[in-house]
């Protein structure tokens, strides 16, 4: 299972994220992303403007994800 936070801000849907990462399994992990420094991030992303936040999650078979507390 790897997942990795991203946000996306402005009219461009401009993208930064904090690149995958594997969690360990059948336990809470918190993850993050600091977006004065993300692992990624699009060249017009502002984190002024942000419009989404997201988790996406991947793996084989059946996954549940619970997700406890979202800020920004």
């Amino acid at each position: 299972v790897r997942m990795k936070v991203y946000m996306q801000a402005g009219a461009t849907y401009a993208w930064a994220d904090n690149g995958l990462y594997s969690p360990g399994l059948n336990s809470w992990t918190c993850v993050s992303l600091d977006v004065s420094a993300p692992n990624f991030r699009d060249a017009d992303f502002n984190p002024g403007e942000v419009i989404e936040i997201g988790l996406e999650v991947v793996g084989d078979g059946p996954l549940t994800v619970y997700v406890d507390d979202v800020r920004y």
